[in-house]
């Protein structure tokens, strides 16, 4: 039986040769700011009286204490199977994943980020993607996007004016193992996808208009199922999360963007059903998330090699979504389902976190949040 990823979604645009723009409104074209803020957008989903479905994008300013403080912003209506919010890295645009369109496939919600953190839709608003799409990922760059499907395919686009483009002449690549995730090493150079049903990730070479190609290389192993892959903030290393083999791979990325197993040990056993991986921005301290709703806390050395950090182990409560750090580093959120929707960690300096708040699902207009994206404008 065919095993499915966790619901990463992720952005393809299935669309050719047509030129997106942005509609009227308090449009921002510029990553430059004389004021710096930062928004969280929350994906969020419940139901009804009449217990029927919604979706919405809700959004959020932090505090000085961690807390996230509604705002006044408009409040996005989401198609029913939305499940992630990306940003873009380098330009104020963002993009609403929705994972399950039926037979026509998933679609990609497009929109400005205006100055004042609101979502301004573009013209038109939605892309098809492949079907049932996992992840995507946007380039360091800003300038193209990839997204792995569940049809075993992987999508490619530039992004012009913020929409995304297909590729020409080539759109779409077909895996054959079923990945969930793209990620690229921080020069965009190479690119590596996990393959959940053999064991194995493939390497690429992204070449200049974007479109990736596999090397003479073309895959590495890992242990069962590889569920997640995370990339080193320096771009040398790379950790797949394997979540049958209760383990976690770590490679070396060497000149020519190989994945090379560390040595001496190249993986180490951790809690059962291990999910993602979250880094901080200094590349020195780990997260894993598990199935059993725990996060552990690793130290990274100079080599890229993961040490579990003592007493550290936090019980999260049930449900978890994911785990999300702030764009400052000081705090760590836990999203989820049950009685808490979100718990809030302070991070110190050795990284171990420290419970400082909990919020119900009143705080999100009586909705679960299970997507949580932070952005900066004028970074």
């Amino acid at each position: 039986m065919r095993k499915k990823a966790f619901n990463i979604p992720v952005l393809f645009v299935l669309m050719s040769g047509l030129l997106l723009s942005c509609t009227s409104g308090n449009i921002n074209t510029s990553n430059s700011s004389n004021t710096q803020a930062t928004y969280a957008y929350f994906i969020a989903f419940s139901r009804d009286e009449s217990d029927n479905y919604f979706n919405r994008t809700l959004t959020y300013t932090p505090s000085g204490d961690g807390k996230l403080v509604p705002t006044n912003n408009a409040i996005i209506n989401n198609d029913i199977n939305a499940a992630a919010i990306v940003t873009n890295p380098k330009l104020p645009y963002a993009y609403i994943v929705n994972s399950d369109g039926g037979s026509e496939g998933g679609s990609i919600a497009m929109y400005n980020i205006s100055s004042s953190g609101d979502l301004i839709p573009l013209e038109p608003l939605l892309v098809r993607t492949g079907f049932k799409p996992y992840s995507l990922t946007i380039s360091s760059n800003g300038n193209y996007g990839y997204v792995a499907n569940d049809d075993s395919t992987i999508s490619m686009y530039s992004i012009v004016n913020g929409a995304l483009l297909p590729l020409t002449p080539e759109s779409t690549i077909s895996e054959d193992f079923d990945s969930s995730m793209v990620l690229l090493t921080p020069n965009d150079k190479y690119a590596y996808a996990n393959n959940l049903l053999n064991n194995t990730i493939s390497m690429y070479n992204v070449l200049a208009n974007g479109s990736l190609s596999l090397m003479s290389e073309s895959n590495i192993s890992t242990q069962a199922f590889p569920y997640y892959i995370a990339m080193h903030p320096s771009g040398k290393y790379l950790y797949s999360i394997n979540r049958d083999g209760n383990s976690i791979n770590m490679f070396s990325i060497d000149h020519s963007g190989i994945l090379q197993p560390l040595q001496p040990e190249s993986y180490i056993a951790t809690n059962p059903l291990p999910k993602s991986m979250t880094i901080n921005r200094a590349g020195t301290i780990a997260y894993v998330l598990n199935e059993n709703n725990g996060i552990l806390t690793y130290t990274i050395n100079s080599s890229g090699v993961l040490q579990l950090l003592p007493n550290t182990s936090i019980r999260t409560g049930e449900g978890t979504f994911g785990f999300t750090i702030d764009p400052k580093g000081e705090y760590g959120y836990v999203t989820g389902f049950g009685d808490i929707n979100m718990t809030i960690y302070s991070i110190a300096n050795n990284g171990t976190l420290t419970q400082s708040s909990t919020e119900s699902a009143g705080y999100f207009n009586d909705a679960t949040p299970i997507s949580l994206t932070f952005y900066t404008n004028g970074n």
